[in-house]
């Protein structure tokens, strides 16, 4: 850098040059906390979901997803978290064969002015209805990290006396695999 040839470069150019590289280096602190896993604007949303996916690593074999389909054929799976309240859905829509999982920690459930279901994104009020059935169960039997921000996940899946490994990107809720395997305890 060159010495500054006037006052006014003290004053205006170097403080703006100094807040802007801590301001912008947060926002690339959080993109690299999550491993580059998400968008850089999403990075907020994606560690919170790690985050609740970490938090509540137990709840995930000790509780059952209780899944229904609505009158469009979405087929929607919640799970609640007893000992941290955290609320889990997943989503299947009709002609995708990979579902999508969100967390919605107590935190921002209690918060009124919360859009968490919004941004769940598989469905909208018109799609939305009140008469689900057909209720289903899929129990995680057992799961491990096969690397930062990547779960294998194996699920006992009861309407068909079958098992599935399911790899979801915890960063996005995204499920990037899911493959037919046996349905043992050890993954």
């Amino acid at each position: 850098m060159k010495k500054p040839k006037s006052w006014w470069q003290w004053i205006l150019v170097y403080p703006t040059l100094v807040t802007s590289l801590l301001f912008g280096s947060s926002e690339v602190l959080r993109f690299v906390k999550a491993g580059g896993n998400a968008p850089m604007h999403q990075t907020l949303f994606a560690i919170e979901q790690k985050e609740a996916w970490e938090r509540n690593a137990d709840c995930l074999i000790e509780t059952e997803m209780h899944e229904a389909t609505n009158p469009s054929n979405i087929k929607v799976g919640v799970r609640v978290c007893p000992k941290t309240g955290d609320v889990q859905i997943q989503g299947y829509v009709p002609g995708e064969t990979l579902a999508v999982f969100r967390w919605i920690p107590l935190s921002r459930l209690l918060n009124p002015t919360n859009q968490a279901v919004a941004e769940f994104g598989l469905m909208n009020s018109a799609t939305a209805s009140d008469s689900f059935a057909d209720f289903q169960t899929g129990q995680v039997i057992c799961q491990r990290w096969l690397q930062q921000g990547i779960l294998l996940q194996r699920v006992y899946w009861a309407p068909t006396n079958s098992c599935f490994d399911n790899v979801i990107n915890t960063f996005t809720g995204v499920m990037v695999s899911s493959t037919p395997a046996p349905c043992s305890s050890r993954c």
